[in-house]
């Protein structure tokens, strides 16, 4: 379990010039608003402060979250949540925050360590985390276990790690993480699909229930119908680690570091940007969005549009 311990900086947030490095990201198609989580590269790194940065109608907006080190978000139509470390999740809604609880996550009850990812799936929310922890909130919107089979007694230093969930609907979900982990929920257990990899993977899009695409450490790639796996390392990205993947204008576009990939017509091709890196990625408003540590771009296949934020300038 990760512990955070207080700032010994005499600054107070206020009177520091903040450059932000962004982390996770999340955009609202009904707002046209991305959501951003950022880290501030002043401070202490073990000082739990989080800014969000709203980027809507051009315009860039921020508000602070203090002593919280949040670990994901979603930006819904409505409302919007946000993960902590200690298992606190916030509800953002007309601009009043709630603050509450994921059982057993953090360091409550048995004490499984972070929630790593927060991802919408036909409209109803669930989250991953450290030592297997799956949460979905039940008819009353109470957060509940999902997670029977998958998740451990109790977090330790060597628990599986999931970093992303993804799929269509309850009885079709699938996690990813640590040592080539990967599982699949029929709607009522969990099933391990035997390792096709030992390496980290950090990022699972179900398209549809036979198109399914996973990226991960070491330039790895697989893809699989529903029923077969096929794993393959991207020409060029041995030694990146992907962080995210996306369908986008009918291609496949695999975020690499230091490079943006593409798949067309069966082949992997580079797109550079000597102006950011490529950490996360999102379609919405027809627009590819690219997330790097310092910037938000859009890529409409062509052409890029950078929106350097106040803190980056």
């Amino acid at each position: 379990m990760i512990k955070r311990k207080k700032s010994s900086t005499s600054k107070k947030k206020n009177e520091i010039q903040m450059h932000t490095s962004y982390f996770a990201c999340s955009y609202s198609e009904v707002r046209q608003s991305m959501s951003i989580l950022a880290t501030v590269d002043e401070l202490d790194g073990d000082e739990a402060f989080t800014p969000v940065l709203i980027f809507e109608k051009e315009k860039w907006g921020q508000f602070n979250l203090k002593n919280f080190a949040a670990t994901s978000i979603y930006r819904g139509d409505t409302h919007s949540y946000i993960t902590g470390i200690d298992g606190e999740i916030l509800t953002i809604y007309q601009g009043s925050v709630t603050k509450e609880y994921l059982p057993d996550s953090g360091s409550n009850g048995r004490h499984l360590g972070r929630p790593n990812r927060i991802r919408s799936i036909n409209n109803q929310l669930y989250i991953c985390g450290y030592a297997g922890q799956v949460y979905t909130q039940d008819t009353n919107g109470k957060w509940t276990h999902i997670d029977k089979g998958l998740a451990e007694k109790e977090g330790n230093p060597r628990s599986i790690d999931l970093e992303d969930i993804s799929g269509t609907g309850f009885n079709n979900l699938y996690v990813v993480g640590s040592k080539g982990l990967i599982a699949h929920w029929n709607g009522k257990q969990w099933k391990k699909i035997s390792a096709l990899t030992d390496v980290y993977l950090s990022a699972i899009h179900c398209f549809s229930p036979n198109h399914i695409f996973i990226v991960g450490d070491n330039g790895t790639f697989l893809e699989s119908n529903g029923k077969n796996w096929k794993i393959e390392i991207i020409p060029g990205c041995e030694e990146n680690s992907l962080s995210d993947i996306v369908s986008y204008k009918d291609h496949i576009y695999v975020a690499a570091v230091d490079k943006l990939m593409v798949r067309k017509a069966g082949k992997w091709m580079k797109i550079d940007n000597k102006n950011t890196n490529f950490l996360k990625l999102v379609v919405g408003s027809g627009k590819l969005w690219v997330m790097g540590s310092k910037r938000l771009n859009s890529f409409d296949g062509e052409k890029w549009t950078t929106y350097p934020d106040p803190n980056n300038r």
